[in-house]
């Protein structure tokens, strides 16, 4: 045992490491478990060369994850007993370091740490015990990862949008919440013509049909559309194809009346990203489309680009952020929730 303070310590310096990128639950469980097991941790966090090496090239900046993983350790306490290493392989300090005397891993890193005691012996150094941190589970039961935040379909938490969204089987529009829903929630352009697309994520959704026209006519590549071929509640398309719409889009039809969503309208998004967003889709609503902005921005992946009318004012774009993702959720709270 090793003491600091008060504190005993089964293990005198541990090392461990992950990218960190989007820190969330499964990283501070992760990291908790190493500081209550060690005196002293070296926390490894790769280095954007090595994240670009391992073809990750969506990771964000390494100064954004390290300011994270850092404010992470100050807050907990472990600052002090922490070491950071920058990591250009999967060895860190684990062969310079010989004060390091255990490895802590994941099920998913493993085999990392058997090349890591590999090595060590053929260096002539002892190889290192491996204690092995279970992965946090989300609410949906599935592992809290990186990759599942960034394709919006949980938080940092683990809190499934998905789970929570299409085990709902209609959300009813409070009166209170009308003016609310009217103004607007993003960035408000004039007309289509002041939008900068060379700016754009890849993945770009439209909800009304004037925009999606627009959008369509300016040559602008559609990820998903949802449309109810009416614009200002008048019936003005009978065919995706007046819209704009190449004939060999995926193309899905639910009903869904005026002031609520219907869990058939959330089961259609969830298909269409899970399933296809390489290509153009449309899911034309019959009855009212409006709300599909909420869970179209909750559903989303974090990045993209969502874009819809505001009456007599111009087009909204939302861009998809953790940040947003959180408003949408509290104002869809609010609805009258039937299951």
């Amino acid at each position: 045992m090793y003491n600091v303070g008060v504190k005993q310590y089964t293990y005198k310096h541990l090392a461990c490491g992950g990218t960190f990128d989007y820190l969330h639950r499964g990283h501070r469980r992760f990291l908790e478990f190493a500081f209550l097991r060690a005196a002293r941790v070296s926390v490894g966090i790769t280095t954007d060369q090595m994240v670009h090496k391992n073809g990750k090239n969506d990771t964000r900046d390494l100064k954004i994850r390290l300011g994270e993983l850092e404010t992470f350790l100050k807050q907990g306490g472990y600052l002090a007993r922490a070491k950071i290493v920058l990591l250009n392989d999967i060895f860190g300090s684990t062969l310079s370091d010989k004060t390091v005397d255990s490895l802590l891993l994941t099920t998913e890193t493993f085999a990392g740490g058997r090349l890591v005691n590999k090595k060590r012996q053929r260096a002539g150094l002892l190889p290192l015990p491996i204690i092995v941190c279970p992965m946090a589970v989300a609410d949906d039961g599935k592992i809290i990862s990186t990759g599942r935040i960034k394709e919006g379909i949980i938080n940092r938490e683990g809190f499934s949008f998905y789970k929570f969204l299409s085990q709902t089987g209609q959300f009813n529009l409070p009166q209170k919440l009308r003016l609310e829903l009217a103004r607007p929630h993003g960035q408000l352009f004039s007309s289509t013509d002041e939008i900068e697309f060379r700016q754009l994520d890849s993945t770009v959704i439209t909800v009304g049909d004037q925009t999606t026209s627009n959008f369509i006519k300016a040559g602008i590549l559609l990820n998903l559309a949802i449309v109810d071929f009416k614009i200002a509640r008048k019936k003005q398309f009978r065919t995706l194809s007046e819209l704009g719409f190449s004939r060999k889009i995926t193309a899905i039809t639910v009903i869904n009346r005026a002031g609520c969503i219907k869990r058939s309208l959330i089961l259609a998004i969830i298909k269409i990203f899970q399933e296809n967003l390489v290509k153009p889709a449309a899911i034309r609503v019959l009855g009212e489309e409006d709300l599909a902005v909420l869970p179209v921005v909750l559903l989303a992946p974090v990045g993209s680009s969502v874009f819809y009318g505001q009456p007599d004012q111009g087009v909204v774009c939302v861009k998809v952020t953790e940040e947003k993702k959180a408003e949408f959720l509290k104002i869809l709270g609010q609805f009258k929730i039937i299951i």
